[in-house]
């Protein structure tokens, strides 16, 4: 995508971004694989039900993403500040100084999965 940019995508079935320095805002995404960012602002207004999979390897980047449907979870985190809905399920966490892993799911373990691998950002999981 390039750097130093500003990108707006409306409707989005299928997504790899691999960027630096930009913001990037998605309204409704089916499909996200592959985020490779350094230092990128990522928003998506809402995750489509059904989706498949929405897949992050990043460094010094935020996510904010909005779900209606379940979702499950596979998160490792160092340095991340994680805000996810209240009633979300836990099946693995593992918390060490600054390190955090966690599996889960809310509302149900038979949908789509954020899975992420981040480093120094936050993600923000949130009801649109």
């Amino acid at each position: 995508m390039g750097k130093y940019n500003d990108y707006v995508i409306g409707h989005c079935e299928f997504s790899e971004i691999d960027t630096k320095y930009t913001q990037v805002r998605i309204e409704f995404l089916k499909e996200g694989d592959d985020f490779g960012t350094k230092y990128v602002r990522v928003t998506v207004r809402e995750l489509r039900e059904g989706f498949d999979s929405f897949i992050s390897n990043s460094w010094h980047t935020g996510y904010d993403i909005g779900i209606k449907h379940g979702v499950r979870f596979n998160i490792d985190t160092k340095y991340n500040n994680i805000d996810l809905p209240r009633d979300i399920t836990f099946t693995y966490q593992e918390n060490d100084d600054n390190e955090y892993k966690f599996q889960g799911f809310y509302k149900s373990k038979n949908k789509g999965i954020i899975e992420a691998q981040m480093r120094y950002g936050h993600l923000d999981v949130n009801h649109p």
